[in-house]
């Protein structure tokens, strides 16, 4: 998580001087509409790291407020409304919430640092308006003995839960793996458990049947579930050409990935790589934007989210000829409001923007590809 820390610390320094200008270049077809609302939200974890704590998915928003995770509804096509407070076990830490991911109905809550942090993920079912309930905890299989953690993030997606366990980050190997369970009921059972390369990293991504993790020797490690349910690793996902790759953050769709990374050859620099597989499931690099200080990234329908830890926040989509376009872009437009942009998420019709030096996270109308409101 220090790459994020320090890169805010470096947009606190040059905050005069950058926040207002964009990392990709705008035209005359992007927008910056003013926020439609914004609900109380309190990100920041026990540490000073910005956590994954706010998460959205078709009308339901969840994410932390102090020590609760709050849930919210798209109520009348405009605001949110409160719609409950997860009940929090009495055996959990102060890192419960440290992430939230939202699946239509559910609510996945981790704590990597429960039971002498070995980790552990809430599982929360809606059960009728306002009413949620702690349905099932889901834990590692790793040996009590080793250095890792459960749920340093966590995915909620089409009926699974996938959750990163970090490994034994003393073991030769230096190996994290995600953990994939499957909805059967009332109950989440394990599906898989996904090796992670060399040197994983504490962010994946999940959508569509595929799990991306981040490594060092091998920058993006791919898998997707077959017809038959079993999960299989892809092609290598290529570096970009001429690059050794340092990656910051990556988000999964089903157009493909997008990674934020960068570029470790003289002059170092930091960029967005689009990611597409082709029918004979090799992956090829579609597209590259120059950015820089990526603090977070959501993919979903042909809509990318980034959050920028200078201020900032933008909305790319993907084009007819594969190439991906900035539409939307967003500052907070007060110095005041510290740290905007270090969560971002997707609603089915909103661009949801986090700034926790506020306890605030603010909802943008998200607009189609003809300028008119989705």
């Amino acid at each position: 998580m220090s790459h994020r820390c320090l890169a805010r610390l470096g947009a606190v320094l040059l905050f005069v001087a950058l926040c207002v200008q964009p990392s990709v270049g705008l035209t005359s077809s992007v927008v910056s509409p003013a926020p439609s609302d914004a609900v109380e939200t309190e990100i920041w974890d026990r540490y000073g790291y910005p956590e994954r704590g706010m998460d959205a998915d078709g009308s339901t928003l969840a994410a932390t407020h102090g020590d609760a995770v709050v849930v919210y509804e798209r109520s009348d096509g405009v605001g949110w409304s409160h719609d409950g407070v997860l009940p929090r076990p009495s055996n959990v830490t102060s890192a419960f919430g440290w992430a939230v991911s939202v699946d239509p109905g559910v609510v996945a809550v981790a704590d990597p640092l429960f039971d002498d942090s070995q980790g552990a993920v809430f599982v929360y079912t809606r059960t009728g308006a306002g009413d949620w309930t702690h349905t099932d905890t889901l834990l590692s299989d790793s040996p009590a003995s080793r250095a890792g953690s459960l749920g340093m993030q966590v995915v909620a997606e089409d009926g699974h839960i996938a959750a990163l366990d970090t490994g034994d980050t003393k073991a030769p190997n230096k190996t994290g793996s995600v953990y994939v369970f499957d909805r059967s009921g009332s109950e989440w059972m394990k599906e898989a458990k996904l090796q992670g390369p060399y040197g994983t990293r504490d962010d994946f991504g999940m959508d569509d049947g595929m799990v991306v993790l981040e490594g060092l020797l091998e920058p993006l490690v791919a898998y997707t579930e077959s017809a038959e349910g079993e999960w299989v690793q892809t092609a290598p996902v290529p570096a970009p050409d001429g690059c050794l790759v340092y990656l910051l953050d990556l988000a999964v769709g089903e157009e493909g990935i997008v990674t934020s990374f960068v570029c470790q050859i003289s002059p170092a620099e930091q960029d967005l790589a689009f990611y597409r597989r082709t029918s004979d499931g090799e992956w090829v690099l579609e597209d590259r934007h120059e950015t820089d200080h990526t603090a977070d990234l959501v993919m979903e329908n042909g809509t990318v989210l980034r959050g920028s830890t200078l201020n900032a926040a933008s909305l790319l989509q993907r084009q007819a000829g594969g190439t991906w376009e900035l539409r939307q872009a967003w500052t907070s437009g007060d110095p005041l409001v510290s740290a905007f942009g270090e969560d971002v998420a997707l609603s089915e019709d909103s661009a949801l923007v986090s700034a926790p030096g506020v306890n605030r996270t603010f909802a943008y109308p998200r607009l189609a590809l003809t300028g008119a409101p989705i």
